[in-house]
């Protein structure tokens, strides 16, 4: 694992042994963790680009695509795919979405 991201008391990160995934696990009251799903999305590259609360989105085969998961009690679903011209420079929330900017390219939003 290389990259953890924490938001809200989870912490998510990404694996690349057997295969590219990432999960979202939960500390607990008492300080014990909780695993979620493990999401894998197969062969292509991944970068988790950024996390809020039960979200997070991951930038799919480089600049290719835009994967928006939301977790509920640890089990994760793609809420949203959205391709992508442009590889998204920075993570920002604002009032019920998250925006991912891609220079040129224009802004890719993601409703919370």
């Amino acid at each position: 694992s290389f990259n953890f991201q924490a938001s809200e008391g989870r912490v998510y990160y990404e694996s690349y042994a057997n295969g590219n995934s990432f999960q979202q696990v939960t500390v607990n009251t008492d300080g014990s963790l909780s695993l979620g799903d493990r999401i894998d999305y197969g062969p292509a590259y991944g970068n988790l680009l950024g996390v809020t609360g039960d979200h997070a989105l991951i930038a799919i085969g480089g600049a290719g695509a835009v994967a928006h998961y939301q977790f509920t009690d640890g089990a994760g679903s793609l809420v949203q795919l959205v391709g992508s011209t442009g590889y998204p420079s920075r993570f920002r929330v604002g009032d019920g979405a998250i925006y991912l900017p891609l220079g040129y390219y224009g802004l890719l939003t993601f409703p919370l």
